[in-house]
């Protein structure tokens, strides 16, 4: 027969070492058996998952419970008396709580510790007020992993030394201070999106260094895009995820469900899935905003050496849209046969899918800007890391080009150097293709625009000439101009709303009644545009006017000029 457990005598007081040692070996077993793997180096996920239920919704009462069970924290006060009360018998805490007496569980906790010190235990009152706090935020964010760092904070504290034992309400202090610190730790973390969260319209995730912000934005006319904004670029995001499909409202809420699926659900619409997993149940995925702009998509499990791989599922720089970041890559995916370009927007406040496409052409190992699938302008061969027709201008930094080439892919990347002057800088910059073929460069120091206009006639700088029909002279041109708006001037407004202006000029240039085409009431946001068919005049020197492309006549050619210069002469 087993021996039979001995209890020590309710009568007899514990001096302060045998209290530290059960109050010790006590912390050490719960701590063992719910955190211990975290000591253990084993992973955080299988006793994480054992106190709190998985990945499933988390209740108040499930962190409750996780906070009560996990407590390892000494909270008492002594003056070195072992007949101080705080001392008391170690049968009669147990007395306490099998009592059969209703007990709320945070008060348990405190008089656990601290014994009928009632100042101390008003003083820590505070404590569990911002416990309930924290309960509430962590049932509302669904996140184990906050409820996780807590435990771990718990755990930290209780590795305070037993001779602080005599100075219990600085602890007190300490405790909401770590407290407050792993709360605010999690807040600053806002750059990931776990399985559970919700990124509403009024949410945000903001990547570690500050450069790069994740939101639902309402570009134009309640039209709501979930977008990723550049710091140093106000005027329009660098990425969208759904720019052939705006939500109509702000409703829209971005999520990671049970299977691991990215995607965007919102009122009375079908879900927009930017990943699809598989059907079975698909745990620890995660989102990042990273430093340098991609939103990544990726799943952590356990390797064979007890480490933790990552998986890549998706990321924003397979799918970029008019913006060119360090170290995304344009190219092709040779396995998948994925093209990454970037093509632009519509006019300046519509990101649908517009006349312009910047490709890398790795045969030719240039860029070639394309207008509606029409060679439009190039870059020049890449020569030690640079393009002869792609001048980009900057007081603090080289833009370094690099191309490279697998069995995998092909693609062309850049990356930033700092120039040898400069000490502090910001590591990030943006090319961007604008809706009207332009490359523009942001950054913290300033704006530059690194491509000439093309204006059908010249071949210079990478420019294209521009097929010309029968009815244009040899010579002729179509630039940007200031001229005088008349409205007596026969013209035609075209409300086309599929129609960028890039592609009114291309219709006027091939229209021999055109003169020239201007934008709908003078505005590059809105589409669709105006055809003149009359002669247009310019503005005088100093003088302001509005923004016309119109046809430029070619000047007399030299033989032409001698010949009539002649005929003047005779007739004279």
């Amino acid at each position: 027969m087993p021996n039979a457990p001995i209890k020590a005598p309710k009568e007899r007081q514990m001096d302060v070492e045998e209290h530290d040692a059960l109050v010790n070996r006590r912390r050490r077993d719960k701590v063992k058996a719910k955190i211990g793997e975290y000591e253990d180096g084993k992973g955080q996920t299988a006793s994480t998952h054992s106190l709190i239920g998985g990945s499933n919704p988390v209740s108040t009462e499930q962190i409750d419970t996780a906070l009560v069970r996990s407590h390892t924290v000494t909270i008492r006060e002594t003056s070195g008396d072992p007949k101080n009360p705080a001392f008391r018998n170690h049968n009669d805490i147990e007395d306490e709580e099998t009592s059969g007496q209703e007990v709320p569980r945070g008060k348990m906790m405190i008089r656990r510790h601290l014994g009928p010190d009632k100042e101390l235990e008003g003083s820590c009152n505070v404590i569990m007020e911002e416990v309930e706090k924290l309960k509430e935020d962590m049932a509302r964010m669904r996140s184990f992993k906050l409820i996780e760092e807590i435990l771990v904070c718990i755990h930290l504290l209780s590795l305070i030394n037993s001779s602080m034992a005599n100075k219990s309400k600085n602890i007190c202090k300490i405790f909401l201070h770590i407290i407050y610190f792993c709360f605010w730790a999690h807040a600053a973390a806002t750059d990931i999106l776990n399985q559970g969260d919700m990124l509403r319209s009024s949410d945000s995730r903001v990547s570690r260094n500050g450069f790069f912000t994740l939101r639902f934005y309402n570009l134009s006319m309640n039209n709501w895009y979930l977008s990723i904004w550049y710091k140093y670029d106000p005027t329009k995001p660098c990425w969208l995820a759904n720019r052939d499909r705006p939500i109509k409202n702000n409703s829209g809420v971005l999520l990671i469900d049970e299977q691991g699926n990215l995607m965007m659900t919102y009122t009375g619409g079908v879900p927009i899935k930017l990943y699809s997993g598989q059907s079975a149940a698909n745990t620890n995925v995660t989102a990042v905003l990273q430093d340098d702009g991609n939103f990544v998509l990726k799943k952590s499990a356990d390797d064979s050496t007890g480490g933790v791989m990552e998986q890549i599922l998706w990321q924003s720089f397979d799918s970029p849209t008019d913006c060119f970041l360090p170290g995304m890559k344009l190219g092709i995916n040779l396995k998948t046969g994925q093209n990454w370009s970037l093509t632009s927007w519509l006019t300046d406040s519509i990101p649908t899918p517009g006349a312009f496409t910047l490709n890398w052409v790795p045969k030719e190992r240039q860029l070639i800007l394309s207008r509606r699938g029409v060679k439009f302008w190039s870059s020049g061969v890449l020569n030690k890391g640079a393009f002869g027709n792609l001048t980009v201008s900057s007081d603090i930094y080289d833009f370094i080009y690099s191309e490279h080439s697998n069995n995998y892919e092909q693609y062309l990347t850049y990356k930033l150097v700092a120039l040898p002057s400069i000490e502090e800088w910001d590591s990030v910059s943006s090319l961007t293709l604008g809706h009207d073929g332009r490359i523009t460069r942001w950054s913290s120091s300033r704006v530059g625009f690194t491509k000439v206009d093309c204006d059908g006639l010249r071949t210079d700088s990478g420019c294209e000439r521009w097929q010309r029909p029968e009815c244009r002279s040899h010579g002729e041109k179509m630039e940007r101009r200031e001229v005088y708006y008349d409205n007596s001037v026969v013209h035609f407004e075209d409300k086309n709303e599929s129609r960028s202006f890039s592609d009114c000029v291309d219709i006027c240039w091939n229209d021999c009644t055109c003169f020239g085409v201007s934008n709908i009431g003078n505005n590059s946001v809105n589409p669709g545009c105006n055809f003149w068919y009359g002669p247009l005049k310019e503005t005088g020197t100093g003088e302001k006017g509005t923004t016309f492309y119109i046809i430029i006549s070619a000047p007399p050619r030299p033989m032409f000029r001698m010949f009539l210069s002649l005929g003047l002469l005779i007739i004279q």
